[in-house]
């Protein structure tokens, strides 16, 4: 059971940053679209889980993981910046600076 539960920290954990980082900045307006890519972005997980085992122990090899995993989370991170940089009133502005430091 171990290895399921870290497998949902290693593939669900950069998909959720990602995520969140696209409704935050809100740099997809149209919700059908961001359903849409929100979809898309699952494809990775999905090839990962028949490709390694996970149960009884999770075992990954990290270099795959990473070819999908260090661009969601440079994503992510541009997208938090990019909302911060557009950000116009300074309380916000101060908010999402802070946010955007305790995701990345």
């Amino acid at each position: 059971m171990d290895g399921i539960f870290t497998s949902i920290g290693h593939y669900f954990a950069p998909y959720g940053m990602l995520i969140f980082g696209i409704v935050y900045s809100d740099v997809i307006g149209n919700v059908r679209k961001r359903n849409i890519l929100k979809l898309f972005l699952l494809i990775p997980i999905f090839i990962m889980y028949p490709m390694f085992q996970v149960y009884p122990e999770f075992r990954v090899d990290f270099r795959i993981l990473a070819i999908w995993v260090a661009p969601y989370v440079i994503a992510t991170n541009i997208l938090l910046i990019y909302s911060v940089w557009r950000e116009d009133r300074p309380i916000i502005k101060r908010r999402k600076i802070l946010t955007s430091v305790f995701v990345s």
